[in-house]
Formats: structure tokens, sequence, C-alpha cells
């Protein structure tokens, strides 16, 4: 049996043999902003791009892998956090980092018509057992009036009655527990 021994300019070298390391600049994951969807809804989940060839995996809060790519779409019906690795294909140099995706359970769907002049149905959904109320706001100048209707959480829409407004512009505003969580824009001709 024959023991090879390591030569360096032709000599044999005795004793460990350190070779240097490359010192790399570590990079920080960036997974984005957290999001805020509606229920039913999407949201574009992007990663920013590191400068160099890198993998991206996405975790769920589980850890199970969910996506594997700089960016992907997601559905999601409950609030949930999303880990981002990022492993670079050089040396697998690897950085973490986190975004919560929340889901807006109370919000204003539709309103229609949308310019109005009679009655308009305002779709909503809202969270069983919350405390909700549309109320209808003037933005004209000429009128600082609101009315505010109580809403029913069994339900999903309400039909307003406005022949006693004036014309103009309003919002129509989601209040849940004595804050405004949804408004949207309403023409009354």
């Amino acid at each position: 049996m024959s023991v090879s021994k390591l030569l360096i300019n032709n000599q044999p070298v005795q004793g460990p043999v350190i070779f240097p390391k490359k010192v790399r600049s570590p990079f920080k994951a960036d997974a984005g902003e957290n999001q805020l969807i509606d229920v039913g809804g999407c949201a574009l989940i992007s990663a920013k791009q590191l400068s160099e060839p890198a993998i991206y995996n996405w975790y769920d809060k589980n850890g199970q892998l969910i996506h594997s790519g700089i960016s992907f779409q997601i559905n999601s019906s409950v609030s949930e956090k999303i880990t981002l690795e990022v492993i670079a294909k050089s040396d697998g140099f690897k950085d973490y980092d986190e975004i919560e995706v929340e889901i807006n359970q109370n919000l204003i769907n539709n309103i229609s018509p949308n310019p109005s002049s009679n009655n308009i149905l305002v779709e909503y959904v809202i969270e069983e057992n919350r405390s909700a109320s549309i109320m209808v706001i003037s933005t004209n100048y000429l009128s600082e009036s609101s009315n505010i209707y109580i809403l029913d959480n069994t339900m999903s829409s309400i039909s307003i009655n406005l022949s006693s407004y004036p014309s103009g512009l309003y919002t129509i505003a989601l209040i849940i527990d004595d804050s405004i969580v949804d408004a949207k824009a309403l023409i009354i001709q």
C-alpha cells in the first residue's frame, strides 16, 4: 500500500495544511413589504433579487415549502406568516426574511349602480359578531351631512334610498367597532 503525500512546489508538506477560505460579502434576504388582501383576493409576493445567482424558497408557518422562485401569487383565506430563504448558488450562504399576509375580513365589495340617483345596493363582508354600519358621507362643500345605516352581520348587502340626497360626490364608509375600515366613492346624480 502506498501513501500519497501532499506536495507544494515539489516539496513534501509536514503537518496540517490550511487553505485560505474566500471571504464573501454577506447579503440580506428581503421578502418585500407585508401584504393586506381582501377575503377571496390574491397578492403577488416578490423577493428583492440579489446581484448574484441564488435560490429563493418560500415556506409556510409550518415550515412546508410552498414555492421556489423569486415571486408567486398567493390566494389565502387566513392571515399567515411566510418565510423566505435565499441561498447563494456560489457557496451556499443563506439568509432569511419573513412577510405577513393579512386578510381583510371587513370590506365593501361593491356599490351598484354607481353613479345612481334613486337606490344603491352596497355589498359587504364583515366578520361575525362585529358591530358594523355603513356611513354615507357628503364630500360636497355645500353639505356636510352624513347618515349611518346599521348592518346585520348575518347579511351581505344593504339597499339605501338616495332620493333625499342632493347630487354630488359621496363616500360610502364601512365602520367596524367605531373605526372606518373601508371606503368607496359614490356619485349621486
